[in-house]
This record gives C-alpha cells, sequence and structure tokens, in this order.
C-alpha cells in the first residue's frame, strides 16, 4: 500500500522552505506530477519535460540496508565530483562521521518529507554562497525495496569553479538543512 498524502499541506512545505527561483520552479513541477494524493513515481518524471534542471538533477534510491545511491546524476555532479557519480553510493562518497546523519535524513525524505540545503564555500570572515539543494520524495517502492527521491542543485560549474574537484567540505553535510513533513 502506498502512502498519501495531502496536496495542500505539501504546497505549504515548500513554501516553507524558501526555494530560489530555479528549485521552486522544479519543485512545483513535481507538485504538479501528484495524482489523488500520490507522489510522483519515478516513471513519472520526463526528461524531456525537466531540460533546464538536468544539469543539476539527481535521481537517488536509498535502501534500507544503509546505500544510498546515485540512479543518474547531472553535469554538475560530474564536475563537482570529477567524475560521474551515477551508480555509486552517495554514504561511500560523505566522511565517515556524518554518514549516520545524512542515511537518517535520506530515510526522512523518502518517507514524506520535502527539503533544503544550502552549500557555502569554508574559510574566510563571510562563507560564500554555492549552492542551495532541493529534495524531493518520489512515490513508490522498487522491486528491490530501494525508495527514491530528485535531488537538485543550483549551483552550475563555471569556469573557474572546483576544477573537476569538490572541496573537501563540500563532500559533507550542507552547512544549513531544513526539512518539512508533507502530513
Amino acid at each position: 500500500m502506498q502512502d498519501t498524502f495531502d496536496r495542500f499541506t505539501a504546497a505549504n512545505a515548500l513554501d516553507a522552505l524558501r526555494l530560489g527561483a530555479l528549485n521552486r520552479e522544479l519543485a512545483d513541477c513535481w507538485l504538479s506530477l501528484w495524482q489523488d494524493g500520490n507522489l510522483p513515481t519515478r516513471a513519472a518524471i520526463n526528461p524531456r519535460t525537466l531540460v533546464k534542471f538536468l544539469p543539476g538533477l539527481a535521481i537517488m534510491d536509498i535502501h534500507a540496508g544503509g546505500r544510498a545511491r546515485f540512479r543518474i546524476a547531472g553535469k554538475a555532479f560530474r564536475a563537482a565530483f570529477g567524475f560521474d557519480p551515477s551508480s555509486h553510493d552517495m554514504l561511500a562518497l560523505t566522511p565517515p562521521d556524518q554518514r549516520k546523519a545524512r542515511f537518517e535524513r535520506c530515510m526522512g525524505i523518502v518517507s514524506g518529507c520535502v527539503s533544503t540545503g544550502i552549500r557555502t564555500t569554508p574559510g574566510g570572515p563571510t562563507p560564500g554562497f554555492i549552492s542551495q539543494d532541493v529534495m524531493l520524495p518520489l512515490g513508490g517502492v522498487a522491486e528491490d525495496g530501494a525508495r527514491s527521491w530528485l535531488f537538485h542543485a543550483s549551483w552550475r560549474p563555471g569556469a573557474n569553479d572546483w576544477a573537476q574537484s569538490l572541496p573537501q567540505g563540500a563532500l559533507g553535510m550542507v552547512d544549513t538543512y531544513t526539512a518539512h513533513s508533507l502530513r
């Protein structure tokens, strides 16, 4: 049996996240795919309708056994990591002391939370803004028990950004994280 959620509550949760324009537009697309209180499934995600988001878009899967995997990852993720993280375990790419907290956040998302994170550059008197991420749960459970979500980062690689290598601080948890339940 699939969980059902209230679309009005979801719209209010998205408002509370204070998403930037690009992330809000993606969230509105996601919300438009709901059917009778059911979250959109991975099958409902049509890349042709999400072209402007593809560079920063990833579809993630989480398994109860402790893996959180990039199913697919856009070119911003490839540029940031210096390789295509598709099929890689996100938790294995996370500093060991942060893996448990990241896994718990991922489980919260697939259990019915929308969330956002702000990533900033470390050091200096005033941290610099890198990206706002948004995470949106997808409905359904795969045959192997995996549950999925959309992950979108507003960061797009520029000519001088990260030179194909993510700074160590950016591999870990975001600097600010907010989640709101869809219930």
